[in-house]
């Protein structure tokens, strides 16, 4: 991957590697899995510089193979449908796409310490209110919730009911939410969209909301990427993925978490940058603006802390938004 990031990227100089034949993407492509870090740093690298002329010419030796691989075709459309100041965030950092545990021997004790998750006895949580006939079921490792939760961790290894019956009902919780969180502990990604009327960014916020009730702090961290990436341009080079800043989504941060939290203080500082920037925050309809002045209205400390900061320059507000990682919390294991 650093070798294919070295040879195809740009470099500050504003040019590539010699004699570099780009439609080799394509050929990279198409023999690597469906949800490769490699297949996105194609798709990203295409988006970002597809319209350049000069010295990045021969992209059009991709649109015959393009199409014939309708997904990369379709993949590469719906990037260039972006504007281009947009479209130059579609590149990210080398680190992105760079898998953990790139050598052998740390992929190996990996898989073993993902194997002994996985054995041993399982819980079943039953996850949504009965009463709302909206409940859903998952039997589930132990050793695997025990890793990921300290919440679970404490309820199925002590003398509680919980740990006896080796079961675990969250009727307060959403079970769409609580599916995020099944997927990122078996499969380290959860990025699949539910609902196309749904914000992603929302349910991401409610599933951080969820990694602080049951102490998965990795899971919370996840959380703060994806929302990086679905609305949220940052630092470390993250793009939006067609989405906005919505006001249902910073009032539901501001409302269900402290104003210390991580995912408080990235709204807070999306805001504050992005606030005069129609392309990224949502006032569009009557509706929008109410939900603007309730969050006002409800954390007056926030809303003077934006008046006091719009009179900055739009350049030195920029700079109030951090690197994703600054909003992480530490693992504590």
């Amino acid at each position: 991957m650093a070798y294919l990031y070295e040879m195809y990227v740009p470099s500050q100089r504003g040019i590539p590697y010699d004699s570099l034949c780009y439609s080799d993407l394509v050929v990279v492509y198409t023999r690597t899995s469906e949800n490769s870090e490699l297949r996105s740093f194609c798709v990203d690298l295409l988006v970002q510089f597809w319209d350049y002329g000069g010295e990045f010419g021969d992209f059009h030796l991709l649109l015959v193979p393009i199409g014939h691989i309708v997904d990369l075709r379709d993949r590469v459309l719906f990037g260039l449908s972006d504007r281009k100041d947009v479209r130059k965030l579609a590149l990210r950092p080398l680190d992105y796409y760079l898998e953990k545990g790139a050598n052998e021997h740390e992929k190996r004790e990996k898989n073993k310490g993902v194997q002994a998750n996985l054995q041993g006895p399982a819980i079943e949580v039953v996850v949504g209110c009965p009463e709302r006939l909206n409940t859903r079921s998952w039997t589930i490792s132990q050793a695997l919730l025990c890793y990921h939760s300290s919440f679970f961790s404490a309820a199925t290894q002590g003398g509680f009911e919980e740990a006896v019956e080796k079961r675990v009902a969250l009727t307060e919780v959403d079970p769409s939410v609580f599916e995020l969180f099944v997927e990122f502990i078996y499969y380290g990604k959860s990025n699949q969209m539910r609902d196309e009327f749904q914000s992603e960014a929302l349910l991401y916020a409610q599933a951080w909301v969820l990694g602080g009730i049951i102490g998965a702090v990795r899971f919370k961290n996840h959380c703060i990427r994806r929302i990086c990436e679905q609305c949220i341009p940052t630092a470390s080079g993250f793009g939006i993925d067609g989405g906005y800043i919505e006001p249902e989504t910073a009032l539901y941060c501001f409302n269900n978490t402290t104003a210390e939290s991580k995912l408080t203080a990235l709204f807070q500082d999306a805001i504050i940058c992005f606030w005069d920037n129609g392309e990224f925050i949502r006032a569009e309809t009557k509706a929008d603006e109410e939900e603007w002045m309730a969050l006002f209205e409800d954390h007056e400390a926030f809303k003077n802390k934006l008046l006091f900061a719009l009179r900055q320059g739009t350049e030195d507000r920029s700079s109030v938004l951090k690197d994703v990682g600054s909003y992480f919390e530490i693992e504590d294991k």
